[in-house]
Order: structure tokens, then sequence, then C-alpha cells
């Protein structure tokens, strides 16, 4: 616990010192040896018949999302910037002066500093950081704000592969004490509603994802890890640990490939796993079909019955929309904490050759509560990909869902514009 401490600690007064450099000497950054400049645009419209909606009614919601990105390259080191900016139309009051809503901002997406140190690369500040197939840690890129992450990351290749270790600070809480708090933190010098940093309150994240090379061509990837989150529940003063161990592969064989991962999570009064398989073959029967997968995913759920621990899968940084279908119902989409029903799901996908330049990817997901075996729904995805140059693109598509209880399908429908300059 100590040397934790002492790491976080460090994270963050190298984090402050990155900032205030990239502040306070931007000639330095003036005189790099290259610079690069990028545009990332995204509208999108959504238009939704949910259980979240008045019954008759629906929502549309136009939303966008805009990036800038700056990069400086010297001969050993690099700065990346990027800006963002995420609003909802009509959410901002257009110069009225009333109140702005905490859903249209705009913030650092990204800006840190990579530099090489001996045979290591090292990465400080705030950064996206993707591991895998994102189930576990993801960009959340479907998302209007997406996801980045504020710490240190060093990456080291060695003859077995690549190694990424990471320290990540996801929140430093400063508590208004009161006496009952500080006795608990063994600070009772201070005066009763007297504001401190705590760093026995503070939540992080520490990791190791390790990618090892195979020399076998049919197994591209054989990815171990092993990652500590550690949060503090709501209404408590007393940190707890969430410990992820686990193992992710491929395999190709002729036209079939098979992915897989599996992973156990343990730690204070915790106990879930995860298991995800994806059989993919590439069929030339048809010209227009490209590929066809089927798929089973399985993620723990709380029992209910055991009131010391919860046995529930968190996936509270892992993707959502990739994996278990684009309509966001309620009853089973969550799974931020340990306390939830957990998922079994069985999807078939085909991958289609729909027109020149585009692509149509279609599902069909079958989803049940782990925890109880009952059935809650099905649903259909159709997503139309269409790459009108390299610099625009296209996406429409619709999610329909059939709940078990309700005699009405649910429609989601959206269609964006991408830029990338």
């Amino acid at each position: 616990m100590i040397i934790q401490t002492k790491l976080f600690k460090i994270v963050r007064k190298k984090t402050i010192l990155c900032f205030l450099t990239m502040i306070s000497f931007p000639s330095t950054l003036l005189f790099a040896s290259d610079y690069d400049l990028s545009a990332d645009v995204r509208y999108r419209l959504e238009n939704d018949k949910s259980s979240m909606v008045l019954p008759g009614r629906q929502s549309s919601i136009n939303t966008l999302r805009s990036r800038i990105g700056l990069r400086f390259i010297g001969a050993t080191a690099s700065a990346h910037f990027t800006l963002q900016d995420s609003r909802i139309f009509g959410d901002v009051r257009n110069g009225l002066n009333e109140t702005q809503d905490i859903f249209s901002y705009t913030f650092l997406h990204q800006a840190y500093f990579h530099f090489r140190y001996r045979k290591q690369l090292v990465q400080l500040g705030r950064f996206k950081l993707p591991l895998g197939e994102e189930r576990i840690m993801s960009r959340n890129n479907w998302n209007l704000y997406g996801r980045s992450f504020e710490g240190l990351l060093v990456k080291s290749k060695h003859r077995i592969g690549e190694l990424q270790m990471f320290v990540l600070s996801v929140q430093e809480v400063q508590s208004l004490l009161n006496y009952s708090t500080s006795v608990l933190l063994g600070v009772e010098d201070l005066d009763d509603g007297e504001y401190a940093h705590n760093d026995k309150l503070d939540s992080g994240i520490r990791g190791a994802y390790f990618s090892m090379k195979m020399k076998n061509r049919n197994i591209p990837a054989v990815e171990i890890y092993a990652i500590d989150f550690r949060f503090l529940p709501q209404d408590t003063v007393v940190t707890k640990h969430n410990y992820t161990i686990g193992l992710r592969s491929e395999i190709l064989y002729n036209s079939f490939s098979f992915e897989g991962e599996t992973a156990l999570q343990t730690g204070d009064d915790i106990f879930g796993s995860l298991l995800s398989l994806n059989l993919k073959y590439k069929t030339d029967v048809f010209y227009w079909l490209k590929d066809i997968g089927l798929g089973f995913e399985y993620i723990s759920g709380d029992d209910t019955t055991t009131l010391d621990k919860s046995e529930g899968f968190s996936k509270r940084f892992g993707a959502r929309h990739k994996f278990h279908g684009y309509y966001d119902y309620l009853g089973h989409k969550s799974f931020f904490g340990n306390n939830h029903s957990g998922l079994l799901e069985f999807n078939l996908k085909a991958n289609i050759d729909f027109l020149r330049e585009s692509d149509m990817l279609a599902s069909f997901h079958s989803f049940t509560e782990q925890s109880s075996g009952k059935a809650i729904g099905q649903e259909l995805d159709i997503t139309l990909n269409k790459k009108v140059s390299s610099e625009l693109s296209f996406n429409q598509g619709l999610a329909l869902y059939f709940p078990t209880e309700g005699k009405n399908p649910l429609l989601f429908l959206h269609f964006s514009i991408i830029a990338k300059l």
C-alpha cells in the first residue's frame, strides 16, 4: 500500500510538471524538427424510441464531436495535443447567457509527452489507452466524449514480445472532512469541515499488458494482462481493490479465424469472470459476402443470495456497443460495477460488400441474464459504412430491439458524417 501511494504521488507530480512545461515553454516546441496537424469531425443524428422516451413518442438528438490534433516531433522527444469540443445541438444557449449544460464542453482530450529512455518508450500526461480488443480498457469511441486516462505509460520491447506498464489516476479526491472521517484517515488534527488532500480516498489503476510474439504465423496474438483498479465505494471512506487477470488469443486456420478472451476478477468482496469466444469464416461462395461469424459472450452476474461478496464482472472502462449491439437497453447493458445481473449472449454476424467502397455489417444478438437465466430479448443491428474518399465517410444504421417483456419492438436509428484531415 505504501509503494502504491508513492507511485500515485510520483505520477501526479510528473503529470503536473509535464503540463507546466508544455505551457511555460512553447518556444521550445516551435523549434521541433517537425510537426503535423490533424482534424477529426463527427456529426451524428440519433433517433430513439426507447423505454426512456414517453410512450408513443420519439427523441431525436444531433451531436457534434470535433477534434484538432497537434504533434511536435523532436530528435529525442515529441509532444501530442488533441483539443476536443463535444456538444449536443441546442444544448449551448447560443449566447443568451443561460446556464450551459454539462453535456456540451471543450477540453483537452489528449496532452502528453513521448520520449525514449534507454530501450523504453515513456508516455506521460493525458492519453487514450485501448488494450487488446478493448473489452477491459477502451477508447469508448462511440461516445460523444471518448475516454482518456491521465498518468504514466511505459512500453518496452523484448525478444518474446512487448510489455506495457501503466499507472493511472482516475480520481483525485479532496474531501470535506468531518470528525469520523478524519479519525479513520488518521488526520484528527484537522478542524471539522476542513478540505484536505487524501491519498487514501483517491482512485487509480495500475497494470501490465504483455503481447507475446509467436513463431507460428497461425497464432498472431497471445496477450496476458493484470490490472488493479483501486476505487472508493459510495458512502464509505475505505478504498477497495478490483484485480483483473486475463488472457486473449487469436488463431488462424485456412479461411477460419478464432478470437477468444477470458478474465477473472477478484479483490475485496468481489469474484467475477468473463469469457468471449468468436469464430469467423471468410467465404468466397458469394461475391457479396465477405465473412460470417458466430460469437458467445459470458459476463458473470451477482448472486443476490450471497451478501458478503459480489459475483458480477465489472467492465467499467470496457467497450459495450462493439460487442453487445447499439441499442442501449437499460436492463442488461450496464456493467459499470459488480452488482448487476450479468449476461449470456449469442450473436451471429455477416460482413457484406454492399456497394463499391461500402460495407454493410448485419448482426443478430440474443440476450439472457446470467444470474437468473431469464431471457431478456433479441436485437438486430444493420450498419452501412460508405467511404467517399480518404477524408470523408458516412455511417448509418438501425438497431431493432425485441424485449421479452413487451409487445412492441424498440427502434434506434443513427446517421453519421465523419471527416478526417
